[in-house]
């Protein structure tokens, strides 16, 4: 099973957020997630746009949801986005963080 784009970046973000001293803008690129950078860039506006994580500069591009570039300096993931990943999962929120960071790598490797 694949993830799609844009879920496959929400993950991201929110396994970043489970570290102790998370570090969105230094850990997580359209390299570290794998995708061409444009098609970032689109998840990136259309997780913004749905409410799933706030705090993204979109500059540029045809329309907003297709920005040329995205700063990620302030982004971080909302309750909405958190709520999503943990249900999708199958993650207890009453887990601790290193359980739920856990929990996010044995899916990533069951998704492949």
């Amino acid at each position: 099973m694949e993830l799609d784009e844009k879920i496959q970046v929400l993950v991201a973000i929110y396994a970043e957020y489970q570290k102790p001293l998370p570090n969105i803008p230094k850990s997580i690129n359209y390299e570290t997630v794998s995708l061409d950078k444009l098609v970032f860039n689109s998840a990136i506006a259309s997780l913004e746009n749905e409410g799933y994580i706030n705090g993204s500069v979109l500059l540029g591009g045809i329309n907003l949801l297709m920005p040329e570039i995205v700063k990620i300096k302030k982004t971080g993931i909302t309750s909405k986005g958190i709520n999503f990943v943990q249900e999708m999962m199958g993650i207890d929120e009453m887990l601790n963080k290193n359980q739920k960071a856990e929990a996010v790598k044995k899916y990533a490797e069951k998704c492949g």
